[in-house]
């Protein structure tokens, strides 16, 4: 099956990023990571998702704006990337929307310059994202098991 992009949010975090990985149909998976990602500021992240990768058999690269995120991801045995930056959109008169050229994509943002588009549909409407259950769970868990020791003791 043909590379399946992951667009990385600059706040999601290892286990979140893995069961993305898991959940991906594709043998090969690019990590899109934006500049200021959590993920791409410790070289032990990247160690962790090279070890679940290679349990879970999938082929990992990551995209990155960043030179040292890309040094990391290198470093771990990742393939790092970085597109060429894609040219800004002219400008639009005061109170216009900005109007791409004909037969020319818009610009991505400014954080997102050189990265393969963004997928525009996100989870459904009151579903958690992936790893979000989790937490929910294991608190339910404790608080329920603690009023029922409570009860025993007393």
């Amino acid at each position: 099956m043909a590379a399946e992009p992951i667009h990385i949010e600059a706040q999601d975090d290892v286990p979140a990023i893995i069961e993305r990985i898991r959940r991906s149909p594709a043998e090969e998976v690019h990590l899109v990571l934006p500049a200021n990602a959590r993920f791409g500021q410790s070289r032990f992240n990247f160690q962790l998702l090279k070890q679940y990768s290679t349990r879970l058999g999938k082929r990992v690269a990551i995209w990155s704006p960043d030179p040292a995120v890309q040094r990391m991801a290198e470093e771990s045995g990742f393939g790092a990337f970085r597109a060429e930056p894609v040219a800004a959109a002219p400008a639009a008169a005061p109170g216009q929307w900005p109007v791409p050229p004909a037969g020319r994509q818009q610009a991505p943002p400014p954080g997102r310059q050189g990265m393969p588009p963004r997928p525009q549909a996100g989870p459904p409407p009151g579903q958690m994202p992936p790893g979000a259950y989790a937490p929910t769970a294991a608190m339910t868990f404790i608080v329920r098991n603690f009023f029922l020791l409570l009860r025993f003791c007393m």
